[in-house]
Formats: C-alpha cells, structure tokens, sequence
C-alpha cells in the first residue's frame, strides 16, 4: 500500500479507517530509511514510523515499530499512535482458546484435509464410517485417520467430562429444588 506513496512528499494522506488511531499522515525522506511516515496527533507532535525495504528475494517494505524499535511487517493502530503486536500486548485468537476449542479445531482442520468439503463439521460425529477419497493414498490416509481418531477420542473425552460436571450441578439443583 504504501510503495507508491513514499515518493510523493509533503502530500497528505489518510487512511480510510473509522476508529480513533492516527490515520492522516505525510512522508518524509530519510537518510536511513526508504521514508518515515508522519502520523499527525491532536495537540502533540507528528507520530513518525520508519518504513525500510527488507533484504529478502522479493523486496518487501516493513514497518520499524516506534516503541521497541523492531521490524515489523504489521503495525496496529492505538489512541496515541501505532505500536506492533508485543508492544500493544496483543494475543492471537488461538492463545486465549482453552484445550476443547483447540481440539475442535484441530479435529475439523484434520477433517477437511482428509475428505475436503464433504467432512462432517459434527464434532460429536465419529470419522471411521467415511470411505477414503478417491486422491488420496490408502496408507497415508490410514495415518491421517489414526491421528484423527485419536483427536476424536480426546476430544470426547474431554466433552464427556464436562457433561458429568454439569450433571452432578444439575443434580445438586435439583436436591435443592425438592428440599425447599
């Protein structure tokens, strides 16, 4: 997005966003970077962010983040300017998943390479009763069944444990309805 624009300085520009982060900005050269952004702040400074052109097969720009000074190809937009993921103490979706979401994902991911579209997404529904496809390899797909059997049975496991907490829950409520 931006390596049209790290030419053209002393233009303004905004970026098409709702949310209250910083999004007008102007480029600047730099001697050291391939620009600086400069994010415009009400009643402080401009908010620079150093843009570099990374040494990979394909050139790429990427982001120096203002707060911890490291490469990165991703910032994210706060109320006082940008910071990357680290500074801004961002978790993935799959670091705050407990182990019954990892494994349901886990099972359907495993599903969907196996059989593709045509995979069951019931997650209580058991894999062996499904024929192997006809692009796969019979050994390889005995492996992936295995895996995924075994997937399966942790994860019932774990909902079979959950649906004994809440019964015996169910049953003390229902103690307490009859004794009143």
């Amino acid at each position: 997005m931006f390596k049209p624009i790290i030419s053209d300085t002393d233009t303004r520009f905004q970026l098409q966003c709702l949310d209250k982060f910083p999004h007008i900005f102007s480029v600047s050269k730099h001697d050291d970077f391939a620009a600086v952004l400069r994010f415009e702040i009400q009643d402080a400074e401009s908010f620079p962010v150093p843009l570099l052109w990374d040494n990979t097969r394909y050139p790429r720009l990427i982001f120096i983040c203002p707060c911890c000074c490291e490469k990165r190809l991703y910032l994210y937009g706060a109320s006082n300017g940008w910071a990357c993921r680290k500074c801004l103490k961002l978790n993935y979706v799959v670091q705050s998943m407990g182990t019954e979401d990892r494994l349901r994902k886990r099972l359907r991911k495993l599903r969907h390479s196996i059989w593709g579209a045509e995979a069951s997404l019931d997650t209580f529904e058991r894999s062996y009763p499904f024929s192997k496809p006809k692009r796969k390899r019979f050994d390889s797909f005995l492996n992936d069944v295995e895996k995924l059997n075994l997937i399966e049975d942790r994860y019932l496991g774990i909902v079979q444990q959950r649906f004994v907490r809440l019964d015996k829950v169910i049953n003390a409520l229902a103690r307490k309805v009859n004794l009143i």
